[in-house]
């Protein structure tokens, strides 16, 4: 007989921060994007700034907390990528790919394919929060852009790291829907279901005397 076992997966604290999260970096894409090249808009270009500084304010916020708890639950190890995770990655990739019908079983929290993800969120962030902060203070930053080929290049490698960030999006979007419904579910409940079949009993026989 099969049965449903519910798994606390996510706290309440890990659901806001990832919606917060959510909501603030992708009007933060898009609005970054948008001064790039922009269109005809109600908005001024400075409300269009304070609205992308705002939205950037929500994500680094969520960012740091994430860390922080990471940190003081030691949870870290399941967030970043390891040599262990690298190694199952082809299997994990297969499944994703519809080349292998039975999906992976991994031991840890999050399979190979989100700790690659989150990890590569991490890179992309910090480079961001770096090259962000060196194109505000252009004068104050210039010791830091000089290695870096200047002022332009660093504005080259802001965007692109940016273009990085747009193009993980849709790539969580689709790993969430075709790995496990449930888990997506358990970051609006913070429960996951699953079947599992219980022991059977089996009566101890003793010896004839």
């Amino acid at each position: 007989m099969t049965l449903k076992r519910r798994t606390y997966l996510h706290p309440p604290i890990i659901r806001v921060l990832h919606w917060v999260h959510v909501m603030a970096i992708i009007p933060a894409i898009i609005l970054g994007f948008y001064i790039t090249y922009p269109l005809a808009t109600p908005w001024t270009l400075l409300e269009l700034e304070r609205m992308l500084f705002w939205s950037l304010v929500f994500v680094y916020a969520t960012f740091v907390a994430r860390i922080y708890l990471a940190i003081v639950w030691g949870d870290w190890r399941d967030l970043l990528i390891n040599r262990q995770d690298l190694s199952h990655l082809p299997g994990f990739l297969s499944f994703v790919f519809f080349r292998r019908p039975v999906h992976p079983a991994y031991p840890q929290k999050y399979n190979p394919g989100q700790k690659l993800l989150f990890t590569t969120w991490f890179a992309i962030l910090l480079g961001l929060l770096v090259t962000g902060f060196m194109l505000y203070y252009p004068a104050e930053t210039t010791y830091l852009a000089r290695p870096l080929g200047g002022l332009p290049s660093v504005r080259l490698y802001h965007y692109l790291l940016s273009l990085a960030l747009a193009a993980t999006v849709p790539v969580h979007i689709y790993l969430a829907l075709t790995e496990d419904l449930g888990k997506l579910l358990a970051m609006f409940t913070g429960f996951v279901e699953k079947d599992y079949s219980p022991s059977r009993k089996f009566k101890v026989k003793r010896p004839r005397s």
